[in-house]
């Protein structure tokens, strides 16, 4: 099907609304207008999605309606959770876009790529590893500009694919050795004598033994020689690129601190904590290159139609079977006619609509399902 451009546009300016409203946490109601603005989005660009986000998708829908029949009270939880995701996926991926107009992250892509593989592949997985801590889905925002400045300028290559692995591998093994990590959070919860240094003293080594054994499953790059470079690509002095490494991770350190604090000493919940921190980072970078280049466009919006759908709608259902449980472990129970509560009968749906569509469509959206659930930590 042909993109309608109006759609496309008004995608970006309602992608930028929800944006803005995810961040204004201050304002009352503003969970409910950022998650009304991100199924707009979805609606809008609902041509364009993948078969697993047109399944949740459907799903949210479905909630929607029967939770507004039966058991209206549990969208509020719903709402919060796809708000929260809502705006750390736009602000994370309008980061992305900045950066990747930067001139020092083509310095370091450029740096990085004139390597050995095997010392790449581990600094981009254990670096996007340890960015993951503070920053979880943000560490994405920040390597992955790397990776597509490569591509831009030199095209796909077996180098810029070992590059990907680490990266999303390293993302993968965050949650294992991350002391903010839902899944270790849950494990010592769910087990009181157990104390959360004991267990981060055995996944922490486990972690880093995971990213290290995944070097040996990459693919083997034809040489690791350097390669001839055109006049415009030669390698910059050694001063410019320890300078552009170091303004790099300063930026890190510094969305990592201002996330700590506002999530310390405001009251943020760290989701929307590492949101407002991205965007904020991402707005002083818009304007100091606005002023260096004058006329440069604002990043395009509407291609986040599928990223809102997967993460988004999952949020959305998880946050709608946590108010389900909050409700019924509170002695309030649901009359005998109206059976199961609407988000746990969608979810059974979605389990069994998922083994029913087993094949490509199902692949396709395999590892966005994966990521988008447990290994974000609220």
């Amino acid at each position: 099907m042909v993109e309608v451009p109006l759609f496309a546009a008004l995608r970006s300016v309602l992608g930028y609304t929800a944006l803005a409203s995810a961040a204004a946490v201050f304002l009352p109601g503003h969970s409910q207008l950022t998650a009304g603005l991100a199924i707009l989005v979805i609606a809008l660009g609902w041509q364009t999605l993948r078969p697993i986000a047109r399944v949740i998708a459907s799903l949210v829908v479905c909630v929607l309606l029967l939770a507004g029949l039966y058991n209206g009270e549990v969208l509020s939880s719903a709402f919060d959770g796809m708000a929260a995701i809502t705006g750390l996926v736009l602000s994370v991926m309008f980061l992305s876009s900045v950066l990747g107009k930067s001139r020092d992250l083509e310095v370091i892509s450029r740096s990085l790529f004139r390597g050995q593989s095997l010392v790449r592949y581990l600094g981009l997985s254990i670096g996007t590893s340890t960015l993951s801590v503070p920053l979880n889905f943000g560490s994405i925002g920040l390597v992955a500009p790397m990776i597509g400045s490569r591509i831009r300028n030199g095209g796909e290559s077996m180098a810029t694919r070992n590059a990907a692995r680490a990266v999303i591998r390293g993302f993968g093994a965050s949650p294992m050795g991350s002391p903010l990590s839902v899944a270790v959070v849950m494990t010592v919860t769910l087990l009181p004598g157990l104390e959360s240094w004991d267990l981060l003293a055995w996944s922490v080594p486990f972690a880093l033994l995971y990213l290290t054994v995944g070097a040996c499953f990459r693919e083997k790059e034809i040489s690791d020689e350097p390669e001839s470079f055109s006049p415009q690509d030669r390698p910059e002095p050694q001063a410019k690129v320890v300078g552009s490494w170091l303004r790099f991770l300063g930026l890190a350190l510094l969305i990592s601190g201002s996330s700590f604090v506002l999530n310390a000493w405001f009251g943020y919940r760290y989701s929307q904590a590492v949101t407002v921190s991205c965007l904020a980072v991402a707005v002083v970078i818009l304007i100091t290159q606005r002023v260096l280049q004058p006329g440069d466009a604002l990043p395009s919006m509407a291609n986040v139609s599928n990223e809102l759908a997967i993460m988004g709608g999952a949020s959305f259902l998880g946050g709608g079977i946590g108010g389900n449980r909050h409700e019924l472990s509170g002695e309030r129970r649901l009359p005998a006619r109206r059976g199961l509560p609407p988000d746990c009968a969608m979810c059974s749906l979605a389990f069994l609509s998922r083994r029913h569509r087993r094949g490509k469509s199902n692949r396709v959206g395999h590892g966005r399902w994966r990521n988008s659930g447990a290994n974000l930590a609220f």
